[in-house]
């Protein structure tokens, strides 16, 4: 992977958000993902592989989400017991 991916995979909240999904949940179904154009943008550059109707994150997609820190905020996330969506009830 490019540097010049790094800087495109971080600048977008919707490219964010994808990797965030499917790092958070692991594969996919194309239902639940939060952008498909995100999505078939990170498939360009090989992040993210899709067949099948599910999105999931290739060896790259794993190493990019950890640069950016999405470990930490998962480990977060699970800490804090909060549902993966918002709760309403």
């Amino acid at each position: 992977m490019k540097i010049e991916d790094a800087t495109i995979c971080t600048s977008s909240g919707a490219v964010r958000d994808v990797l965030k999904c499917l790092f958070f949940h692991g594969p996919t179904w194309d239902g639940n993902i939060p952008s498909k154009q995100a999505r078939d943008g990170l498939c360009r550059i090989g992040l993210v592989h899709h067949e099948f109707g599910f999105a999931f994150l290739t060896r790259d997609g794993v190493e990019m989400c950890v640069n950016i820190g999405l470990p930490r905020e998962k480990e977060r996330w699970e800490r804090a017991k909060r549902p993966p969506y918002q709760d309403f009830s």
